[in-house]
């Protein structure tokens, strides 16, 4: 019986992540462990208020099917009424008019005994395991019902972390959807506006003041800008949801650095501030994401050449050769972030101090 019970723990943390693992496996190990012919697990919806079919097991397919066509439909009250008093459980036999299922069906399915077991965390109900036996209809044994007790008190906790992981998941499933979608929303027009301006500037419509070419200037560096930020949302989406993979390839660390080089826009850059970049020796070579490691430095330095108002910023690598690896470092002069603040950047959203005042929105280090 102890062996039984661990049997039981063991396949329900295992599965603990997996709902619906967890309660087929609950199932399965319930039915061995009291040697019945079938095991049904019902579980609690609050919205609608009802008991459903979780899992099965040693049922043939159709009697699961008919039992989950059943759903809420036969009223649960006065069995659940039946289990509070007998201390959880309530134990009837085929000729009983308390079972959750019809004389009919019991006579169908050949069921001549079972017990029906509440899995409650107190007050609110979790689930039920309905153990059936279609052999006989002796009563179940004292080690029976304890065993079954024991087991609906490790599968109340287990179902219910179980709950609450699916709503998590559910949770972060709405949160990556909305923020696909009103990414994807703002995205639209943005890229119309680039557009318009784009072809302004290019004189498509004609000549126009200075003063204007200026102002059209600052609206495109702003548009570009938001589509960055909105790009940022994206790609956090998508790394949460593990939907970027790794692309690793061998590459030269200068092409890299190049390449970074090349795509700083000139709106990062202001007087008063040089941004400097070391020679990179011919020997670096990574094998690793080329993209992503840029996007990494591109967040570095635009954050170096944000919080630094006079001096330099200064891009560098260095080799070590035990063991075997690359060190970029981004220096500046600027005015640094806080000890007390280190433990934040790293966090969504994260901002030190005035950094919220000078733009973005805490994504770019996350």
């Amino acid at each position: 019986l102890v062996e039984s019970l661990l049997s039981v723990a063991r396949a329900m943390n295992v599965a603990i992540g997996d709902p619906q693992r967890l309660t087929s496996e609950l199932a399965e190990y319930t039915r061995r462990a009291l040697d019945v012919d079938i095991v049904f697990v019902h579980r609690w919806l609050e919205e609608p208020k009802r008991y459903v079919l979780a899992a099965a097991a040693g049922a043939p397919a159709e009697v699961v099917a008919e039992v989950d066509a059943l759903g809420g439909t036969r009223d649960w009250e006065p069995l659940v009424a039946a289990m509070t008093a007998g201390g959880g459980a309530v134990e009837i036999d085929h000729t009983s008019d308390r079972a959750p299922l019809s004389p009919e069906i019991l006579r169908r399915w050949g069921i001549r005994r079972m017990r029906i077991q509440s899995v409650a965390r107190e007050p609110h109900p979790v689930g039920v395991i309905s153990c059936i036996r279609r052999r006989d209809d002796a009563p179940f044994s004292a080690d029976q019902r304890h065993a079954l007790a024991a087991i609906a008190t490790q599968a109340a906790v287990a179902l219910e972390n179980a709950r609450l992981v699916e709503a998590s998941r559910a949770a972060e499933r709405l949160k990556g959807e909305f923020v696909a979608t009103v990414s994807h929303e703002l995205r639209t027009p943005l890229n119309v506006i680039l557009g318009y301006t784009d072809l302004i500037l290019e004189g498509t419509f004609g000549d126009r003041p200075e003063e204007e070419t200026e102002a059209l200037q600052r609206v495109r560096e702003r548009s570009l800008e938001l589509h960055q930020l909105i790009q940022e949302l994206l790609d956090v989406n998508r790394l949460e949801a593990r939907g970027r993979t790794l692309e690793l390839r061998r590459f030269a660390v200068a092409e890299l650095i190049a390449a970074v080089r090349r795509n700083i826009p000139a709106s990062w850059l202001h007087p008063g501030v040089e941004l400097c970049w070391d020679e990179v020796p011919d020997a670096a070579v990574l094998r690793s994401d080329f993209a992503k490691l840029e996007i990494v430095l591109r967040n570095l330095i635009h954050n170096a050449l944000k919080f630094t108002d006079r001096g330099t910023v200064r891009v560098g690598v260095a080799l070590s050769p035990q063991p075997p690896r690359v060190e970029f470092f981004v220096a500046d002069t600027g005015r640094g972030i806080a000890p007390a603040d280190l433990g934040l950047i790293f966090e969504m959203f994260g901002q030190s101090g005035d950094a919220a005042r000078a733009g973005g929105v805490g994504l770019g280090l996350y």
